[in-house]
């Protein structure tokens, strides 16, 4: 997905590692990790990003019942920190899964038929979800995309990844990623 690895280039303190569906075996080494149009064979240890989360064999976050075609962002909780400086409301989707939440869930954006933007926990890791394929989207043409991926990873963190760069150059820097929401 082009459109992911560009959005997370933005962010120079990211070490992007790519693992193929059928690789992957665990989160451990990592802080945060993205599923792209597939779902875990076992529920990740690390907090996750789901971006059009089929449903296949093993840890699905959601069971799906089917889509809908050309959803909108008609609801929105804009005071929500993973929503700022981001403009969704005119945003086009060809088609969008139909997410069954959980209670626990927030539903950031949807349109009357389906939730698209939801975060939440699920086996004590924080989520964030997206039931559409961006590719089938003009999402990744605005600047909204990664703003919100880079809140997404932010969120997941104990600090802001905004004060990072007052990091003297020269000196390598970890962010810590916490393992549980409270």
């Amino acid at each position: 997905n082009l459109y992911l690895d560009a959005a997370l280039l933005l962010d120079e303190y990211l070490e992007v590692t790519h693992i193929s569906p059928e690789a992957y075996v665990t989160a451990d080494a990592h802080d945060v990790v993205i599923f792209d149009g597939v779902t875990p064979n076992a529920a990740p240890t690390r907090p996750a990003i789901y971006l059009n989360p089929v449903p296949g064999t093993g840890f699905a976050p959601f069971a799906a019942r089917g889509t809908v075609d050309g959803p909108r962002f008609e609801r929105l909780e804009r005071r929500d920190p993973l929503l700022r400086f981001t403009a969704l409301a005119d945003v086009n989707v060809a088609r969008a899964l139909v997410l069954e939440t959980e209670q626990g869930d927030r539903v950031l954006g949807a349109d009357r038929r389906a939730p698209l933007l939801v975060v939440g926990t699920r086996v004590g890791q924080p989520f964030m979800a997206l039931a559409f394929d961006v590719r089938e989207s003009d999402l990744p043409l605005r600047i909204a995309w990664p703003l919100l991926l880079l809140h997404a990873i932010e969120g997941f963190t104990e600090g802001p990844l905004g004060l990072a760069s007052g990091i003297s150059t020269g000196h390598v820097e970890r962010v810590r990623v916490t393992t549980a929401r409270e």
